[in-house]
């Protein structure tokens, strides 16, 4: 028999319903057995069905107190069989005793024989298919063997003296409608019953299963929303940060240029005034420009302007454009790039803002006679990439906080360099976009290095790299 296994939970439910349905049978019965002994005086053998009754309500008292301690001390560690032997052992039980009963009271003269389709039916509900035909054929049999056994003479038949025929139980025709009327009875309800059972569990279980899927989309969706508050409160944030770092320039270009035009300045200073306003017109613009590099970091790279690139010549690409800046610094700008490295597949664009951000900060950063030094080699599944300068550095409590937007470290700041504290989160955002990441590693006063790692995805068809050269770049004079 293929029963699903059991817990403890549905053994008590559904013993204390069959516990109490015994207590009123064994009150049923003694009541039946006071009536019997009022109306048919010594018709019935009473002690043995009173001993009988007794017996159910002992193993009945038994169950119950067998509920209790399983509530009150857990159930026990080792049951060979678990719960289902118990509920077997009382259906079994049941059986049995309600036989006895037939047979103390009339055998086939006992108009009560379908009391063994509630067993059956108790069987197909709380059981398995198989099990309630099994128990529908025993039900068969215990009754089948009473009354021929009866009708043999190898057992005592009780006589319901008064009600029936004398020789109803020795009716050949009789016995066997009866057997055969139970029989088709308790085989009909086992396959019902049983079936009704199966679909209700099934519905039960698909209900559960919705239930589940339900509360595991309710926390999705409350994941969601909080996530979304976080984001609004995060663009609310932003906006406030933009909105002050814009206004601040535009404040100051306003104010110098009030002062001109109401006379406040002089002829020969307003050539100075202007060259401030100036000034910080290109730190509004270089705002600008930021915030625009910076939404397009914040969306992912559309599938059509990804190309396959060698990432060495975005490398020269950028230090090219940057010589020139470390060279009026007075700095030694080093290159260092392996041979052989695989393509990359990267909107051009998104690459380049890399190096550019990384290296002019790292000039930006480094005083005269320092060094900048830029590599970029393989790593286990990708490239490595890293910017090292010679530098102010970051103070080690600021480091955390380096790749934040709108942060400047208090010692750049302290500089009087113009930055608009995008550039560092713009690179991360770019790098973490195609599944990389970046680090840092700085001591103040001794430099910093940026380094990054790139992932390189093996696809299907893609160009083979062509071999590059090594490059290496003398320092600047």
């Amino acid at each position: 028999m293929n029963e699903a296994p059991w817990d403890w939970s549905q053994f008590l439910e559904r013993t204390e319903w069959m516990v109490r349905l015994r207590w009123m049978a064994v009150g049923g019965t003694l009541a039946a057995l006071a009536l019997a002994n009022l109306f048919l005086p010594g018709v019935l053998p009473l002690v043995l069905l009173t001993g009988v009754t007794v017996a159910i309500g002992l193993y009945n008292l038994i169950f119950y107190l067998f509920i209790w301690a399983v509530r009150l001390y857990g159930p026990p560690r080792r049951l060979w069989g678990g719960p289902r032997l118990l509920m077997h052992a009382q259906i079994l039980l049941d059986l049995a005793t309600l036989t006895l009963l037939l047979h103390y009271a009339g055998g086939a003269e006992n108009p009560f024989f379908p009391y063994y389709v509630f067993h059956v039916t108790l069987a197909a509900i709380t059981l398995s298919r198989g099990a309630s035909f099994f128990y529908a054929a025993l039900a068969s049999a215990l009754y089948a063997g009473m009354v021929w056994m009866e009708y043999a003479g190898w057992i005592g038949h009780v006589h319901l003296l008064g009600l029936v025929d004398p020789d109803l139980y020795r009716r050949e025709v009789y016995l066997i409608a009866t057997t055969f009327a139970l029989s088709t009875t308790v085989f009909f309800a086992a396959l019902v019953v049983g079936g009704l059972a199966r679909q209700l569990q099934e519905r039960e279980r698909q209900l559960l299963a919705s239930n589940q899927a339900c509360e595991l989309r309710s926390a999705e969706l409350a994941a969601l929303n909080r996530r979304l508050q976080e984001l609004d409160q995060a663009k609310t944030s932003f906006m406030l940060m933009v909105t002050h770092e814009l206004r601040a320039p535009l404040a100051a270009i306003q104010s110098y240029l009030q002062l001109i035009l109401k006379g406040y300045v002089s002829p020969e200073d307003q050539r100075r005034t202007l060259e401030r306003a100036s000034e910080r017109a290109a730190e509004l613009l270089d705002l600008i420009a930021d915030l625009l590099e910076l939404s397009q970091a914040r969306a992912q790279p559309a599938e059509a302007a990804l190309q396959w690139v060698h990432p060495e010549d975005i490398l020269q690409e950028v230090v090219q454009l940057l010589r020139g800046q470390a060279e009026e610094k007075g700095l030694a700008l080093q290159v260092a790039v392996e041979e052989g490295l695989p393509q990359v597949h990267v909107v051009p664009r998104d690459m380049r803002a890399v190096w550019t951000n990384l290296i002019s900060n790292a000039i930006k950063y480094t005083g005269p006679g320092g060094k900048v030094t830029v590599s970029l080699q393989r790593d286990a599944e990708g490239l490595r990439g890293s910017v090292q300068d010679t530098g102010i550095g970051i103070p080690p409590e600021e480091v955390d906080r380096i790749f934040s937007e709108f942060f400047r470290a208090s010692n750049a700041r302290a500089t009087g360099t113009r930055g608009t504290g995008l550039g560092l989160s713009i690179v991360k955002r770019l790098i973490e976009n195609y599944g990389g990441r970046i680090w840092v590693e700085s001591s103040p006063g001794k430099g910093s290095t940026f380094t990054f790692f790139w992932p390189v995805p093996r696809a299907e068809g893609a160009a083979l790299p062509q071999e590059k050269a090594q490059v290496q770049e003398v320092p600047a004079p």
